[in-house]
């Protein structure tokens, strides 16, 4: 008994010990060189789009590597701010660099600003600049076009990049992009709850997902780069006219919406009903509508202060987050519309964009960390990526959920990988390059 009483107590003064030795974050933050502000890219006919950006790099032992963050749909830089610290990677030598997407945060109020006319502030996705930024059509290859110039432009020789959810979408795309167009050095993809696909509509069911998946993942890479970047090779019938169609919103014929569905049976939701072009479907609503109330939550205000900034101003900014929201949601998938059939009606198919046909190509070592009941992105889909050709290292956390940067967990896996893989990570050249690519 007194040995176990003393065991106690020497466990307790350790622990007290290396409680004591953590530094704080202005300890660790004191030996950083902090930067944060805006990055000049460009953007379709001769127009400039600007991302925002932090970046942490260490005074000493910097170890020449760069780690890059993008955010989820929702988030914004804060959202690593803890993760930076309890990872460890500034202690390490890292530099690390936090993005704000392109429709999130201080790039959104920068590149999509509201404006003041005549004393009423208003917002207007219409506005032809608007529209060649790309506010109504923020795919992941148009954002991943627009980060790859910024780590161009900022030099960066050796980098890991790492995403959150949507962010890791965006970040899937970008690895593939530095890989193939650049001299900059890949040592790591790191997807957290990364999107595999459209999640708002119908999803595989899960017999496809379990039983066939190697034939499911094939479906979603074979079907993306069909359709969205146009190569005709990876189906032996031509199906160029039913593509042209779908990218111009024409209705296709019966006959054709059945070679659609061979092509893509296990993988395309199906409506029996008609939905327009540019609506929201019933099922992505709720979804909207809750990170739509999360941004009015967080509504801005004034500098130096704890008050919120006027209401007229208040009402524009919210209704800026909805329309962002809703089109980073349509940005995820191409609605179809079928022929009415003599007896009147039409059906809908919904064709979504994946991320599975960039994660195929990446030659880089891919960590992938998946919660178990991950109510947002389904664990079975996030399993697909383990049929691809790419070398994907899955750590599932059971029972775990939509997790992020902010989770113990989630921390505690990068770090143990980043710290296992630091002597594996190469030196990249002392030059970049950069070939430039029009936005699909």
């Amino acid at each position: 008994m007194k040995f176990l009483t003393y065991l106690f107590i020497a466990i307790s003064i350790y622990s007290f010990g290396q409680a004591a030795e953590e530094p704080k974050p202005e300890d660790i933050l004191s030996k950083v060189r902090v930067v944060n502000g805006y990055e000049k890219v460009k953007a379709p006919q001769n127009k400039n789009f600007f991302v925002y950006h932090e970046e942490y790099t260490p005074k000493e032992n910097f170890n020449r590597q760069t780690v890059l963050l993008i955010p989820g749909y929702s988030k914004t830089t804060d959202y690593f701010d803890d993760f930076i610290l309890k990872t460890d990677l500034l202690k390490q030598g890292y530099r690390v660099v936090v993005i704000d997407p392109m429709l999130r945060g201080k790039t959104l109020k920068k590149n999509f600003p509201i404006e003041n006319i005549d004393g009423e502030f208003k917002f207007d996705p219409s506005k032809k600049r608007f529209k060649v930024l790309g506010f109504n059509d923020p795919t992941a290859e148009r954002e991943a076009e627009y980060l790859l110039q910024f780590l161009v432009n900022k030099k960066y020789k050796n980098i890991t990049i790492l995403g959150h959810s949507r962010g890791a979408y965006i970040g899937a795309v970008l690895s593939h992009y530095v890989e193939r167009r650049t001299l900059i050095n890949l040592n790591a993809f790191i997807d957290m709850n990364g999107f595999v696909s459209y999640t708002n509509g119908g999803k595989p069911f899960s017999h496809d997902l379990k039983s066939q998946a190697a034939e499911t993942t094939d479906q979603y890479i074979r079907i993306n780069e069909w359709l969205y970047s146009g190569v005709d090779s990876v189906y032996e019938e031509d199906l160029r006219e039913l593509r042209t169609k779908i990218l111009k919103n024409l209705p296709i014929t019966r006959k054709e919406a059945t070679s659609l569905s061979r092509i893509a049976e296990h993988i395309i939701p199906h409506f029996p009903w008609h939905f327009d072009y540019d609506a929201l479907l019933p099922i992505e609503t709720s979804f909207i509508t809750h990170l739509y109330q999360d941004a009015k939550a967080h509504a801005p205000r004034l500098e130096n202060t704890s008050r919120l900034v006027s209401l007229p101003f208040q009402r524009v900014w919210t209704e800026r987050e909805r329309l962002a929201f809703e089109s980073m949601m349509k940005a995820q998938r191409t609605i179809v519309h079928v022929e009415s059939s003599l007896f009147g009606g039409s059906s809908t198919y919904v064709i979504p964009r994946s991320s599975l046909p960039y994660i195929d190509k990446i030659k880089a070592p891919i960590l992938s960390i998946v919660g178990e009941k991950d109510n947002i992105v389904d664990s079975r889909l996030s399993e697909l990526k383990l049929q691809t050709s790419a070398n994907v290292n899955l750590k599932m956390i059971p029972g775990g959920g939509h997790y992020g940067p902010e989770n113990l967990k989630s921390i505690v896996r990068v770090k143990n990988y980043l710290q296992a893989s630091a002597n594996q990570f190469r030196m990249g050249p002392l030059s970049c390059r950069y070939a430039s690519s029009k936005h699909r």
